[in-house]
């Protein structure tokens, strides 16, 4: 069983479904985790906020062997943010 953790946003959840659509025969388990992002929501994005800020949680739990891959958004991750 492949555990996958993603943010518990709607459109996260889509996203997952998505990519595990393109893998039928992967039995998988998602865990959602609230990044800092979706914690702190007064900051505002403009203001420098660090490049994990919508993925620091879920790339600890890889780490951390509490699953196996994180699902992303693109716009979540600083190489998207910083190429704009």
């Amino acid at each position: 069983m492949l555990k996958v953790i993603s943010r518990p946003s709607r459109l996260a959840k889509i996203q997952v479904r998505e990519i595990m659509d393109q893998l039928p025969s992967v039995p998988y388990r998602l865990r959602t985790v609230k990044s800092t992002g979706d914690i702190d929501k007064r900051k505002p994005l403009s203001s420098g906020v660090p490049a994990d800020f919508f993925s620091k949680e879920l790339d600890q739990a890889v780490l951390n062997g509490k699953a196996d891959v994180a699902i992303h958004s693109a716009k979540d991750l600083s190489v998207w943010r910083s190429s704009r």
